[in-house]
């Protein structure tokens, strides 16, 4: 029987066809029957001819992409054509300390590695791509933990989220002379984001004469800056392919503040207790610059300054306790008062938006016929609500 010999690409085509063992590469005018199989070894049979192998290739295209190679995210991976700084290591987050401690931050990410140091010296050129190491993602700050009653009433303030680490230099160094050619490109690296801040933990229930209140929660953590793609002093720089300055990431957001704890009943109420205030977000990373501390420059290709990112939103004010409620009169005997409500929490400020990168910055000389641009801020992060404040209680 004639089965599948073998799939090839077709340049003419532009796509994958099918080939059995009885095709001719030349054959036209004859119509092609292509069959298909419940089983999956014979899911495709024979194609009389190329004319039509479109068809086949229709029917045998969910096993060829079965077979295909998953595409992977585009990461600089050193060889002949890429020079690649080290990335910075991600923080790591902080632990929950106990009840009524305030919780740890997390740690802040670190800065990444530059792509190439460059010295004086015989004048040089690149024709391939350096980029710095993008910086490490700030760790989330812990959480704070939670008050019980008749043990430690209040929450636990929230950790601050860490920093995120700052994009390395694709280029750095003193007094070389470079020409980046046609086919090179120098890029800084990118910011690490910054970690979230911790919620407050909530107020417990009163107990005896003591009030729990909401714990504040975490700042979040800026966001780290993008790299200069072409940094130092007095150096000379032709560029003629591509420079660009690393982006940055945004900071991180502050967690929701904890809520007050309600106050008890009795012949008169308790008043609940406050809501902690929420923190603020973290400050976006603003953009690499282009080039930075040339003594002489001459662009004819394109520089572009990194891009700033968000500002991290504010976190939620905790909301108020409610007021105990009170006891009912009886024979004769007047009410008690009901308890008071609590306020809520104040809203944490948005972090602040990041700049974008200028495309030049301190060059001594310049001689453009190129492109050179800045890059593009970005917005504040939003403020956080403030809390509500809590009920008050029943009275009789």
């Amino acid at each position: 029987m004639n089965r599948l010999h073998r799939v090839i690409w077709s340049v003419a085509r532009g796509l994958w066809v099918v080939v059995s063992e009885l095709a001719k590469s030349k054959v036209k005018g004859r119509t092609a029957v292509c069959q298909s199989s419940s089983s999956p070894t014979r899911s495709f049979r024979f194609c009389r001819t190329l004319l039509n192998a479109q068809v086949c290739a229709v029917l045998i295209a969910p096993i060829i992409a079965s077979m295909a190679v998953p595409a992977v995210a585009a990461t600089c991976i050193p060889d002949a054509k890429q020079i690649c700084g080290t990335d910075g290591t991600d923080g790591t987050p902080g632990i929950p300390s106990g009840l009524g401690i305030p919780s740890p931050p997390g740690t802040a990410g670190g800065s990444g590695g530059t792509g190439a140091l460059y010295t004086s010296g015989p004048a040089e050129a690149n024709n391939v791509s350096i980029a710095g190491g993008a910086g490490g993602s700030g760790g989330a700050g812990g959480f704070g933990m939670p008050g019980i009653s008749g043990v430690i009433q209040h929450g636990a303030q929230g950790g601050n989220g860490g920093n995120g680490g700052g994009g390395a230099s694709g280029i750095q160094g003193s007094s070389y002379t470079l020409t980046n050619g046609r086919d090179g490109s120098i890029l800084g690296g990118a910011g690490g984001s910054g970690g979230h801040s911790g919620q407050g933990g909530s107020g417990a229930l009163q107990s005896e004469l003591t009030n729990g209140y909401g714990g504040a929660s975490g700042h979040g953590g800026s966001g780290g800056n993008g790299g200069t793609a072409v940094e130092g002093t007095s150096f000379n720089l032709i560029n003629i392919g591509n420079i660009a300055g690393g982006d940055a990431s945004a900071g991180g957001d502050a967690g929701d503040a904890g809520h007050g704890g309600s106050g008890r009943d009795s012949q008169d109420g308790y008043g609940g207790d406050e809501g902690g205030n929420g923190g603020n977000g973290g400050n976006g990373g603003s953009g690499g610059i282009g080039v930075s501390g040339a003594k002489s420059l001459t662009n004819s290709g394109s520089i572009t300054g990194g891009n700033g990112d968000y500002g991290g939103k504010g976190g939620a004010g905790g909301i108020g306790g409610n007021g105990g409620n009170a006891d009912t009169g009886s024979f004769g005997k007047t009410g008690g008062r009901a308890g008071f409500a609590a306020r809520g929490g104040a809203g944490g400020a948005g972090g602040t938006g990041g700049n974008g990168g200028a495309g030049v910055s301190d060059a001594s000389s310049l001689t453009n016929s190129g492109s050179i641009t800045g890059g593009n801020g970005e917005h504040g992060g939003n403020g956080g609500s403030s809390g509500s404040g809590g009920w008050g209680g029943r009275w009789w």
